[in-house]
């Protein structure tokens, strides 16, 4: 796993720093993963919670190559 974590907040406000970017890419590819409601029920979800975070990873180091 990647300790990068994006680099900024994904939502700051005036009292609190927010989740990490990486931590709310890993939600969002997770809601991706978990759409398929037949699918998701029948699946092992810590892989799910792994395979997010892989994700998640690559859209920051793809992020990165850009200089975003």
């Amino acid at each position: 796993m990647s300790k990068n974590d994006g680099g900024q907040a994904a939502f700051p406000n005036e009292h609190d720093w927010g989740m990490s970017l990486r931590d709310y890419f890993a939600g969002q590819a997770l809601m991706g993963f978990s759409s398929n409601t037949r699918q998701y029920y029948d699946t092992d979800h810590e892989n799910d919670a792994k395979r997010s975070y892989k994700q998640a990873d690559a859209m920051i180091a793809e992020r990165d190559k850009h200089g975003e």
